[in-house]
């Protein structure tokens, strides 16, 4: 699960609204792929929609708008298709904190390996990468 990037730095836009459109003709529902939509704490699925020939599932992007999407079992030769849109603006959401972000994971409930000790561990590691070039960057710069 995860609430999508709010801003582009470069443009200056804020991620208001994603727009997913399904192609997937004959799609069964036990080939998985739905878009599930979470509450705010990813403890209960709000919503979920089967990825079938064209339907369209849009939502507000918002710092609660986790979302995923279930395993996809399709047999061989089968696959989940879609086509992903998103609406920027200029303006800020209503009540924007200022607080810019990346895309941020949380893991489902049943996910307990994956939320406590996986998630965590990548997280650590990638600020351990990040300390480390940032630390490469001052030497760097003291040398000349």
């Amino acid at each position: 699960m995860h609430v999508d990037f709010n801003f582009i730095e470069k443009t200056q836009w804020h991620r208001r609204v994603n727009i997913l459109i399904y192609f997937n003709k004959n799609w069964n529902e036990e080939y998985g792929g739905y878009l599930d939509l979470w509450d705010k704490d990813v403890k209960n699925c709000v919503g979920a929609f089967a990825s079938i020939f064209n339907r369209a599932c849009g939502f507000a992007t918002s710092e609660i708008s986790y979302h995923g999407v279930t395993p996809v079992r399709c047999p061989p030769g089968r696959a989940r298709k879609s086509f992903a849109v998103y609406y920027y603006t200029k303006e800020a959401p209503a009540g924007w904190d200022g607080v810019k972000h990346s895309t941020v994971f949380k893991a489902r409930p049943d996910e307990w390996l994956k939320g406590h000790l996986l998630m965590p561990a990548e997280d650590t590691l990638n600020s351990s990468k990040q300390a480390f070039r940032n630390l490469k960057k001052t030497v760097k710069t003291m040398i000349g």
